[in-house]
């Protein structure tokens, strides 16, 4: 699947493994350098799509439009080399957009903080065939203290390459890196995809008051015998707006807007996940996934753009049945969402 310009194709997003026998869950994410007028197409390149009301979502909305400026805290995006890591744990990036000066080391993949505030951080990757691959997003601190965030797939039954994805709402104090880092070195790219890419936007929305949750969980939960409705959230990244409510486990919204809004989980060998969002009770988006092939722990993750009202109630819903695998190293379990625009 790719979405292309009038010229050409900006990303895509690559599944060409056959070994599953149940439905699940793709997504990725990126930012494209675009001059106005523009206009982008959704394509289906080759395979077959399976969806309900929640599941296939294309969302795109202007950065420079939505987000200030302030001359130091800036957008990047930068395009990694698959298999050109040689002996360094890094990921190479091989060309990079809208970086200030000093801001991004393409060495060693790291954007410095410069101006305290929460960043949404994303990567993509391209997953080889067969292989476990792995890879970090961390942030380092001045103080050399780091907090890990993990995304991966470690089930070697695939036969073709796959889409990793994952995305972050981080408060990041000034002086602080965002760094990603690779694992292992399976990883590879299909021309004009650009699968392996590392994005980071500084949360500063220009029309609207900032309004944000971020929230993780760092253990596993199964539900087996009844639904986890709410899902618990037991770490809280940022709810200085406070949006979320810790005793009820929902989010009340406060300002009408255009919020964009994530969820993602881990998911373990030869088990299923149904990870829903809901608004008022009614789902928005869920996270699938069904194969009973998976020999090992891996990851998922949606988003969505939604329109939401003042007192407007979001929870995350764990249907029977759901494992959803997360660990204190890694972190993989998370709910946020911040308002792009006002309504």
């Amino acid at each position: 699947m790719s979405l292309a310009d009038e010229k050409k194709t900006v990303m895509g997003l690559s599944w060409t493994s056959t070994v599953h026998d149940g439905p699940e869950t793709a997504c990725r994410n990126g930012l494209v350098q675009l001059l106005a007028p523009a206009t982008l197409h959704l394509s289906l390149d080759s395979g077959k799509i399976f969806s309900n009301s929640s599941e296939t979502i294309l969302n795109v909305f202007s950065v420079s439009d939505a987000m200030t400026d302030d001359g130091r805290q800036r957008t990047v995006q930068a395009v990694g080399n698959a298999g050109t890591l040689g002996s360094s744990p890094w990921l190479s990036f091989a060309q990079t957009i809208g970086v200030p000066d000093g801001a991004f080391d393409k060495d060693t993949g790291g954007y410095v903080c410069t101006a305290d505030g929460l960043y949404l951080a994303s990567f993509t990757v391209g997953a080889k065939a067969h292989a476990t691959s792995s890879v970090d997003l961390v942030v380092v601190k001045k103080s050399g203290h780091s907090k890990t965030f993990t995304a991966g797939r470690d089930s070697v039954r695939r036969n073709g390459e796959t889409t990793i994805a994952h995305e972050f709402l981080l408060d990041c104090p000034v002086g602080a890196s965002i760094v990603v880092r690779m694992k292992r070195e399976e990883f590879t790219d299909t021309t004009g995809f650009h699968l392996n890419t590392f994005s980071v936007i500084p949360y500063l929305p220009r029309k609207v008051v900032a309004q944000a949750w971020s929230l993780l969980k760092d253990y596993t939960s199964y539900t087996q015998g009844a639904p986890m409705d709410p899902f618990y959230f037991n770490l809280v990244t940022y709810n200085k707006d406070g949006l979320w409510d810790e005793n009820t486990r929902v989010v009340k919204i406060k300002i009408a807007g255009y919020y964009y809004v994530y969820v993602s989980s881990g998911t373990g060998e030869d088990k299923p996940l149904h990870l829903s969002v809901q608004r008022n009770g009614l789902k928005v988006i869920e996270i699938t996934h069904e194969p009973k092939t998976q020999n090992n722990n891996e990851s998922e993750g949606h988003g969505v753009i939604v329109a939401l009202n003042a007192n407007d109630v979001l929870k995350v819903v764990g249907a029977v049945e759901s494992y959803s695998y997360s660990t204190k190293e890694g972190l993989i379990t998370s709910f946020f969402g911040m308002i792009l625009y006002p309504m």
